[in-house]
Formats: C-alpha cells, sequence, structure tokens
C-alpha cells in the first residue's frame, strides 16, 4: 500500500491514472487486514490529492466496503467528517 501511496502523492501520474489505480487496488480481493489497510492509505492521501482524483477514492472506498463490511464504521465516520470539511459544519 506504500507504494501505491508514493505514486499517487507523487505527481508524477497524470490524475487519470492515479484514478484507475486507486480503482484496480479496491478490485483487489482480500480479508478485513487488507481492507483496513486499504482504508488507512486512501484516507492518508485524501487531502493530498487533487479534486480529479477524490471521487475515485469515494468509489474506492465504497467497493471495498461492499466487500468487506466489517470496516463498514469506520468508512461511513471517515465519509461523513469528509462531508463535513466540504459543507465547512
Amino acid at each position: 500500500m506504500n507504494q501505491i501511496k508514493v505514486r499517487i502523492v507523487s505527481g508524477y501520474f497524470e490524475d487519470k491514472t492515479c484514478a484507475n489505480l486507486i480503482t484496480a487496488t479496491a478490485k483487489v480481493p482480500g480479508d478485513a487486514i487488507s481492507a483496513m489497510a486499504l482504508f488507512e492509505t486512501m484516507s492518508g492521501i485524501y487531502d493530498a490529492t487533487s479534486d480529479m482524483i477524490r471521487p475515485a477514492l469515494m468509489r474506492a472506498m465504497l467497493r471495498k466496503t461492499l466487500r468487506s463490511p466489517i470496516i463498514f464504521e469506520t468508512v461511513m465516520d471517515w465519509m461523513l467528517d469528509v462531508a463535513h470539511s466540504i459543507e465547512g459544519v
């Protein structure tokens, strides 16, 4: 997951390439530990990414949550925090 974070935050790749990488990463099957690792990576890079990549991050987290419902509460809290920061609430 660290290499994915480095590649996305580096700015070396275009936004569409980063979004495709995020989408592909979310489709990889795994257990609850890999789902938490994905969540930690995606939530950690959310603020460092552009507005073009952020929707892909949100979709990836929703997709992974459907496959690993054990992280539902964590992902929901994070998404609510993001929504509140966008709205300025």
